[in-house]
């Protein structure tokens, strides 16, 4: 996560979306992923215009399993949450991008991990979905053949581009992820079990 990036820009967003004064400080590493992440998962859910029961089921139990339930980040989750909904911020490229700018590209590719486990979750991806998948990969700056990787995984394929296998452990090694919570680092090391090994 380049901090250089965490523009005023980024604040003032944040601070219109929780309805809150936030600091440059406010805005820890783990809180920007978080940000990111909420976004991301709520325009997946809002993509096909119905709202899954396992949808949101899934989303509330990842929040809290990254956030711990007595500390001002859950409290400024739920206020992002709120008013990522409001706002429909999930629907507002510039926005996105505010929000992503200051994430790795490795963070990136975590927040799409995160878009196709949901994906999963109820077992059917329709078309709005991978619509919006291949959308919000092209604004993450994913790669398609590193995109290609998830698709295959989450739908249970075992042709793996051997060079884009690789690079997608790289990318989601822990080591990428050490400015950010341990439970966040775990789910990267938990995505990266499933996937085949390294060719």
């Amino acid at each position: 996560m380049d901090t250089s990036l965490v523009s005023s820009e980024s604040v003032e967003l944040l601070s219109r979306i929780t309805g809150q004064q936030l600091r440059q400080q406010d805005l820890t590493p783990t809180v920007r992923f978080i940000a990111a992440l909420v976004t991301v998962l709520l325009g997946l859910i809002y993509a096909d215009g119905t709202v899954e029961d396992e949808e949101k089921q899934w989303l509330q139990t990842t929040l809290e399993q990254f956030v711990p339930s007595e500390s001002n980040v859950r409290r400024l989750t739920h206020l992002i949450f709120k008013g990522v909904i409001k706002n429909q911020v999930y629907a507002k490229t510039n926005q996105l991008r505010t929000l992503t700018a200051p994430l790795s590209g490795s963070e990136r590719f975590l927040l799409l991990t995160f878009c196709y486990q949901m994906s999963a979750a109820n077992n059917k991806m329709d078309y709005p979905e991978q619509r919006y998948l291949e959308a919000i990969a092209k604004r993450l700056g994913i790669e398609q053949r590193h995109l290609a990787v998830l698709e295959q995984q989450f739908n249970g394929l075992v042709m793996f581009e051997p060079a884009a296998l690789d690079e997608v452990h790289d990318l989601l090694k822990p080591s990428q992820f050490h400015m950010l919570d341990s439970v966040l680092v775990q789910a990267a090391g938990d995505m990266l079990a499933v996937l085949p090994a390294k060719q």
